[in-house]
């Protein structure tokens, strides 16, 4: 019972995959998604509540994921700041362009399913939760610096830069099916940012 369950819906999830990466969130339907998995509708309302919540079922693992990494490596990032270590702080900004890359390279499927569909309630969470985190990391250096010519860099303002700047790189990712094709593209576009916040802040 419980084998034939999960057969059943992994069915649904590799369908609804396939249709995710061929077609716009508001152009996928249900029924496609069932009879792509060679279930009925019914079947599908087994397992799920709606389309929204199996598009979530498949990409919110990577958005936990993406954030998981960023909020990790933020902390290593604060930590060299609370010891003073601003000698090492553009090579931590390295490792996170890195290791960001990597889980996007190593997920890209799944991923641009998230970015392509950008007006889904996921993506939006998704998107403020990164800016924000980064904003707060961002404050938190300026700070700890006394930057004092950037104390008129608000929250505010900066979450607005933060967010161009993730704009900036999703819409770059979205021009492309495979990734490898954007692989100098992505880290000029990182490095551009990276060295742009290096050469801001003084670091």
């Amino acid at each position: 019972m419980v084998n034939g369950y999960l057969e059943t819906y992994n069915k649904l999830i590799e369908s609804a995959k396939r249709e995710f990466e061929n077609k716009e969130y508001e152009k996928v339907s249900i029924r496609n998604i069932a009879s792509g998995a060679n279930l009925t509708i019914g079947a599908l309302y087994q397992h799920f509540k709606n389309k929204e919540d199996l598009y979530d079922c498949i990409v919110s693992p990577i958005c936990d994921g993406f954030i998981s990494i960023t909020n990790d490596r933020n902390k290593d990032f604060i930590d060299s700041l609370e010891r003073d270590e601003f000698s090492i702080i553009s090579e931590e900004l390295s490792y996170i362009t890195n290791d960001l890359l990597k889980y996007i390279y190593d997920n890209w499927k799944i991923f641009r399913i998230l970015i392509l569909n950008d007006k889904t309630k996921i993506y939006k969470t998704f998107f403020n939760t990164i800016v924000e985190n980064e904003t707060k990391m961002t404050q938190l250096m300026i700070e700890k610096k006394n930057i004092s010519q950037y104390e008129h860099l608000t929250f505010k303002k900066l979450k607005s830069l933060i967010s161009a700047q993730y704009q900036g790189i999703f819409a770059l990712m979205r021009t492309e099916d495979d990734i490898k094709n954007l692989d100098n593209d992505l880290h000029l576009l990182f490095d551009f940012f990276r060295y742009g916040w290096i050469g801001v802040l003084g670091i």
